[in-house]
Parts: structure tokens; C-alpha cells; sequence
């Protein structure tokens, strides 16, 4: 079974809707407020697939996905490169961290898969 990508959002607010490859994969809630939450990055997770062209959802595929990522104040676009299989196996979960101004990929192994700039972003507030 195919593993999945865990989406975590690294800013004070909700993610109202994280897109991937055009379709939408939910809201995340902002990080706890206070005691030992404060400052815990939440997360919602999300398929992996093989390949992009059998996309039906929002699934992370191996090579390019094109992710959109909408806070109340900060809207971003970010296009996310999940490496081959023959860096990492399709059956591994994977770890998104989304700032306001870069993503970083990560495999469960603390390995730094990928950082990536967040384009077009743009302060709604």
C-alpha cells in the first residue's frame, strides 16, 4: 500500500484549503495556543501515487504536484517534487512542512528530500 504525505501547517493560522494538482485535500488547524501544544505544528495527510496522470484526488505522485495553500492571511502556490521511487519507496510516508515562505519535504528517516520556494505569495490581510 502506497504510503502518504503528512501536510503540516508551520504558521499561527488555519489553513483554510490545501490543494493538490487542482484538487482540494481539506483545512488544517493552526498550531496549539498554549502549554505543551503551543507552537505544535497540525497536519492532515494526504495519498501518494505513482504517477500524476492517474490523479482522482488530492494525492501527492511521483515527481512534480503543483499544491495551492490558503491561510485568512496568505495565499501561496508551491509546486512540491516528490523524488523517485528509487530514493524513496512509494510505500513510505512522507513529512510536507508548510511556512508562509518555503515547504520543505522530509521522509520519515529525518532525510531533507526537497526545500521549495513558495510562489505568488501574496498577503490577503
Amino acid at each position: 500500500m502506497a504510503g502518504r504525505v503528512c501536510v503540516f501547517n508551520c504558521f499561527n493560522e488555519s489553513v483554510n484549503q490545501i490543494s493538490v494538482g487542482g484538487y482540494a485535500g481539506g483545512a488544517i488547524p493552526a498550531w496549539g495556543g498554549s502549554g505543551a501544544a503551543m507552537y505544535q505544528a497540525q497536519s492532515i495527510a494526504l495519498p501518494r501515487i505513482k504517477h500524476g496522470d492517474a490523479r482522482t484526488g488530492p494525492q501527492f505522485a511521483v515527481g512534480d504536484n503543483p499544491c495551492q495553500v490558503a491561510w485568512d492571511s496568505w495565499l501561496v502556490t508551491v509546486n512540491v517534487t516528490v523524488p523517485s521511487p528509487g530514493s524513496v519507496s512509494l510505500d513510505d510516508d512522507l513529512l510536507l512542512y508548510v511556512f508562509v515562505n518555503q515547504s520543505v519535504l522530509v521522509s520519515t528517516r529525518g532525510m531533507v528530500l526537497g526545500t521549495f520556494s513558495n510562489a505568488s505569495g501574496r498577503n490577503l490581510a
